[in-house]
């Protein structure tokens, strides 16, 4: 995920800009937001909410946030996983704890492959709001609001259903609670113990060809499990093996919503909205004038903005390659401390260095999605490695180039031999941070 455009501002202009408060995107243009039936429901539910407790705290956000940092420098991997679209009639402890074993497995696997910490991130508890291409949907001479996501009014095509009733942004904050509440339970009450790696799997699942290699995984976990025990290793007193930690997000989009959430936090002096951990802007409210870019730029949670191909053609002026896409990240973002970049797999099979997005769908709908996301995942983390390969084989090439030294020279100051050297040139091993670090002292480079 990564955070939306900066401007560019003189320090004079920065100065004469209006503070910024919770409520001050009231002042702009704000899309996709629902016409409530009464401003006085949603004046009080606003209120009730903003006295209401937090649904995540700023500790936690801090968390993350110190996690995507790790994700940045190449040292974790980032999973964000979850329903398009979340219904109220999916907080029940079933779909609750389905969808929980869906990113414990896609993250074992990403984790046994990829050697790395998977930081999780849940498209879950929250995501009850839907961007629509029109205010108005019609049938036959009928025309009614659209539907906008169980946070505003509900899908059947009836007038009674589809009026936007402010009362539903609380029944949102009570479904989002009782949903991390039984997350918090799961994670950290020996659901995610790696000891069930086994359990996890469905039946439908275990059948299939992904099935049987997420059980052949699970095996070496199970073995590896007893060899630590064997070797004296109390796995009781090591918590990793037996909690996870999942953080939330969703699509910031009913503003009303996400004030109300947003405290001040007395440690720090920084705003956070406590809805969720990570929130995103979407296509349809990314205009640098408008209310939503007015909001997301006074909160200190981690932030995201989709970048779609209509937003690569309005800022590049012409369909791009991926690795333009990246350099227009890079100099749009110049000034952000950390920039996290996600490609989804429901959409292409391309891979960045950094995590992969997935789109769940309804698995209580089409349980064969399950499978076909598990497998998405190895795909994804197979194309990531070897990108990764590839990318530091390069590095080698040119440290070894940089250095002025010939392969056998190179090879010497490095304590190791040509042929070991190869392999690292040619990407068929990767070298350790350590031993890159001491490339780049013996070429006189910096280390990256």
């Amino acid at each position: 995920m990564t955070p939306p455009i900066a401007t560019d501002e003189s320090p004079a202009e920065a100065a004469s800009l209006p503070a910024w408060s919770p409520s001050s995107w009231r002042d702009r243009p704000a899309g996709q937001q629902p016409e409530w039936e009464s401003e006085a429901a949603l004046s009080a539910v606003n209120d009730k909410l903003a006295a209401a407790p937090p649904l995540v705290i700023p500790g936690e956000t801090r968390q993350l946030s110190a996690s995507l940092a790790e994700v940045a420098q190449g040292r974790a991997f980032l999973l964000q996983a979850g329903d398009c679209a979340e219904s109220f009639d999916s907080a029940n402890p079933q779909s609750i704890e389905r969808r929980l074993r869906v990113i414990l497995q896609m993250a074992i696997v990403l984790t046994h492959s990829a050697g790395v910490p998977v930081v999780k991130l849940g498209r879950i508890a929250g995501q009850y709001a839907k961007p629509r291409s029109s205010s108005h949907e019609t049938k036959d001479d009928l025309s009614l609001p659209s539907f906008r996501g169980h946070i505003v009014n509900l899908p059947e095509f009836e007038t009674e259903a589809r009026r936007s009733d402010p009362r539903r942004i609380d029944e949102a904050y009570q479904h989002a609670a009782t949903t991390l509440n039984l997350l918090r339970a799961m994670t950290q009450g020996g659901y995610a113990d790696l000891a069930k790696v086994h359990q996890w799997n469905e039946a439908f699942v275990a059948a299939t060809g992904v099935g049987r290699r997420y059980e052949s995984l699970a095996d070496e976990i199970d073995r590896a499990l007893r060899f630590m025990e064997a070797c004296g290793l109390d796995t009781d007193d090591v918590p990793q093996l037996h909690e996870a930690t999942l953080y939330t997000s969703h699509e910031g989009l009913i503003l009303d919503y996400e004030e109300a959430m947003t405290r001040l936090d007395p440690e720090t002096g920084d705003y956070y909205n406590t809805s969720a951990h990570s929130v995103w802007i979407g296509e349809r409210t990314r205009e640098l004038d408008g209310a939503h870019v007015e909001f997301f730029s006074g909160i200190a949670n981690p932030i995201g903005q989709i970048w779609s191909g209509a937003m690569m053609l309005e800022h590049l002026g012409e369909p791009a390659a991926a690795d333009h896409l990246v350099k227009a990240f890079e100099a749009a973002l110049a000034d952000v401390d950390v920039v996290c970049t996600l490609a989804p797999t429901m959409a292409t099979p391309r891979i960045t260095r950094a995590g992969i997005l997935v789109a769940m769908g309804r698995f209580d709908d089409a349980e064969t999605d399950l499978a076909a996301a598990l497998e998405r995942a190895i795909v994804a983390l197979r194309q990531a490695e070897a990108t990764e390969r590839a990318l530091v084989a390069e590095e080698v090439g040119q440290l070894v180039e940089q250095s002025g030294l010939s392969l056998t020279e190179f090879a010497s100051r490095m304590g190791t031999s040509v042929s070991r050297l190869s392999t690292y040139r040619s990407g068929r091993v990767t070298p350790s941070a350590a031993l890159m670090s001491r490339m780049c002292r013996v070429s006189g480079s910096q280390p990256r």
